[in-house]
């Protein structure tokens, strides 16, 4: 999305003669396109000479330095032009991979290489993020998610493709980068022919170093220029409209630079985009003069099209402004950033393994991401940050770092991938910091539910199919279970439509008429049998409508959530379609149906049918005495609440059984049930019973043969002689006496 305010050529009043001439300089001049500074401009390029030599000796180097100074996009460059290393590692033609924590990071380093490089993208230099590829065999610089390396592991655990790799943003402390770091250390102690770098911007140098074997250190000081901080303490609930107004501030009254504003997430930077131009619009209205202002949100959810657009230089006379989440903290650099806005939040994943809660709150930044921040004001001139908090708040309520990712989300997926490298002991694995305890036991029972691991905690080979798809095991379970229900392609709509963000378009509540217009449009999709079907139902109208964006805007449906549901599907249709599984429960259920003549050709109950398979841990039963969207869980009798929003709520009308997918909130205490459907209780009845089979201690390998002790002689004839027993009460009944009395 894109808002412009129409140019304005109109003398400020009221502005001192420095001030006019700093706008006026805005409107006079394009800014400078930061992608034509040479290299040998970047704070890096003293330190060539170092880093080659470093990484040439040693096995394992580490190197720090300020966003912008270059380690992203020339380390590899001069790991590609030296002529020694080559010869060191022996290998003829180099391959480096570089790992990002956030796909628009991968793809915009990688433009940004290949520009400087003067190839076209996907040649020498490409990049790779989940379900999209852009390289080719002759590419030799490979920029990625760490989840697509840690996907390559899979199939090669020595990543024997790659001469170096490097592991960057590794202050981010992402889940992947955390398993990426204890994977590559018995890399490196297996291979004599591979390096690895980590860099980062900021990050915990002892920490790191100790995990690494104390490996040598070389720390880049950026050029940075000076940043005044200026804190003024708001109500959070207000941050939006107080960054919206912060920014005009700066627009109207300071000179030249681009605004960078941080909020929490694609809603807050979506509703800011709107009421900032709204605001424009009504000071335009009164006839006041306004200079022209891009405006543009940035999150990880936009499309790559849409994310490139603020790396763009801006037309002449204009400003920019970014609303953007934390991905612009240290992953991205924007060039001509004069001004920060910080709100002091981060919308931030948290889990409970023990209900299986998954939260999305709204928490305090540590004072390092503060730092950051502040930085990004500081890159190509003198910068100003404005903080929405107090500076008693920046040191007492935020902690020194960020919570590490390990810490706080679903283990499943990550256990499942260890497994798969034949890492059988993962309780002791060499995490740079390990999970919780609890996380880890969890994890390894949901897998053993939806038969990933055996009773021992072995990987089965349904556990290598689930673990080859890059989606969490339960929507593997379910993709696999479709192709015996002869739900496949159903299926695959689903899946890819549950891995995006949420389809429906977001409308302020403020805004009542298209909010009763929403509910209006979103009704003729709801379907009595649940969410999954009418998720489906979604995407097979768009479908229909050939692709529509005018459709999704006159159904209120967001239309880049369908556009990325559209991909997924398309990968993963070539991924899944030679799996040949045999021996599961669900064959048996099927052909038990089959002879009943009870599975009919309603796609809707065979795609329920495969949920269960992935899910029946979350089935639940509707509470007997009547209250309405409540219901208990099959597998710890926990209440269980359906959300407002559901289908079924929205219906009112509340099946006996039910599964869902999602159980979420805002906080990890309590959540509801976003995502369900309604099930027949025989659906599961050979599936619960094996709740109750998951043995936690033999699932993670701490179960202790323990011999049974062998009473002694004076223990057996205790037991044997009443007596003894009778003169042994009396004696304790005497001392509780004595002591009363006493």
């Amino acid at each position: 999305m894109k808002y412009k305010i129409k140019k304005f050529f109109i003398q400020f009043k009221g502005f001192s003669k420095k001030k006019i001439e700093g706008i006026d300089s805005i409107c006079r001049m394009p800014y400078l396109n930061k992608m034509d500074q040479f290299a040998s401009e970047l704070p890096i390029h003293k330190y060539k000479d170092q880093i080659l030599q470093l990484i040439c000796e040693n096995p394992i180097v580490m190197i720090t330095g300020e966003p912008g100074s270059g380690k992203t996009t020339q380390i590899p460059q001069y790991l590609l032009e030296s002529s020694d290393l080559p010869r060191i590692l022996k290998s003829s033609k180099l391959k480096i991979a570089i790992t990002q924590p956030r796909r628009v990071a991968a793809i915009a380093m990688a433009r940004r290489v290949s520009y400087e490089r003067k190839c076209g993208l996907g040649k020498e230099v490409g990049y790779s993020i989940r379900f999209e590829d852009c390289t080719s065999s002759k590419t030799q610089i490979k920029y990625m998610t760490d989840g697509v390396l840690l996907r390559e592991a899979l199939q090669d655990n020595q990543l024997s493709r790659y001469s170096v790799v490097i592991l960057d943003e590794a202050h981010e402390r992402s889940l992947d980068t955390d398993i990426l770091l204890g994977l590559l250390k018995q890399v490196v102690q297996l291979r004599k022919d591979f390096r690895l770098v980590v860099t980062s911007a900021t990050l915990d140098i002892e920490l790191f170093q100790n995990y690494l074997g104390n490996c040598p250190l070389i720390q880049i000081e950026g050029r940075q220029y000076e940043v005044e901080v200026l804190h003024s303490a708001v109500k959070s609930d207000l941050r939006v409209e107080f960054a919206v107004n912060a920014a005009i501030r700066i627009h109207l009254h300071e000179g030249l630079g681009d605004v960078l504003v941080f909020l929490t997430g694609s809603e807050e930077c979506e509703k800011a985009c709107r009421v900032c131009f709204d605001t424009l619009q009504k000071l335009v209205a009164k006839g006041k003069p306004v200079p022209s202002m891009m405006i543009l949100p940035l999150y990880g959810a936009m499309p790559s099209e849409e994310q490139s657009k603020v790396f763009k230089p801006c037309p002449e006379d204009t400003r920019k402004v970014i609303f953007s989440t934390n991905i612009a903290e240290t992953s991205l650099t924007i060039n001509g950033i004069g001004f920060v806005i910080d709100c002091g939040y981060i919308k931030q994943k948290a889990y409970n393994p023990r209900t299986g809660l998954d939260a999305l709150m709204v928490t305090p930044i540590s004072k390092q991401q503060a730092k950051q921040r502040a930085g990004r004001a500081g890159r190509t001139q003198e910068g100003k940050c404005f903080r929405l908090y107090s500076e008693s708040f920046f040191e007492e309520q935020m902690a020194e770092s960020a919570v590490a990712e390990i810490k706080r989300v679903n283990l499943s997926s990550t256990i499942l991938t260890l497994k798969a490298l034949d890492i059988r002991d993962v309780i002791n694995f060499g995490f740079i910091e390990p999970p919780d305890h609890e996380a880890l036991l969890m994890a390894h029972k949901q897998l053993f539910l939806i038969g990933a691991l055996d009773e021992d905690g072995s990987i089965t080979e349904l556990g290598r199919s689930l673990a080859s798809l890059p989606l969490e095991p339960t929507y593997s379970r379910c993709l696999i279970a479709s192709l015996i229900f002869k739900s496949y392609s159903e299926m695959l709509s689903l899946v890819a439509m549950l891995s995006t963000e949420n389809i429906w378009q977001n409308v302020p509540k403020m805004d009542l008429e298209n909010t009763e217009n929403a509910k209006q449009a979103q009704l003729q999709f709801i379907d009595k049998s649940g969410d999954h079907v009418t998720y489906l139902k979604v995407f097979d109208s768009w479908r229909d409508n050939e692709y529509s964006e005018a459709w999704c805007y006159e159904n209120f449906i967001n239309a880049r959530a369908l556009r990325q549901a559209r991909d997924i599907r398309g990968q993963l249709k070539t991924m899944i379609k030679n799996f040949r599984i045999s021996g599961l429960p669900e064959e048996k259920l099927y052909n038990e149906l089959m002879e009943k003549k009870a599975l009919s050709s309603d796609s809707s109950i065979r795609l329920r049918l495969a949920l269960c398979f992935g899910f029946y841990m979350n089935a639940a039963r509707a509470v007997s005495y009547g209250q309405e969207g409540s219901y208990l869980s099959v597998s710890d009798g926990t209440m269980l609440h359906v959300d407002k929003q559901s289908s079924i709520s929205i219906l009112g009308k509340y099946p006996p059984w039910i599964i869902y997918t999602h159980l979420s909130g805002s906080t990890l205490s309590h959540g509801s049930l976003k995502v369900l459907s309604k099930i027949r209780s025989e659906w599961i009845e050979d599936l619960t019973p094996k709740l109750s089979q998951a043995n936690l201690e033999r699932l993670v390998g701490l179960q202790k043969q323990k011999r049974p002790r062998e009473p002694s002689i004076n223990e057996e004839k205790e037991a044997e002689d009443p007596a003894i027993k009778v003169n042994q009460a009396r004696e304790r009944y005497l001392k509780r006496k004595v002591k009363n009395d006493t």
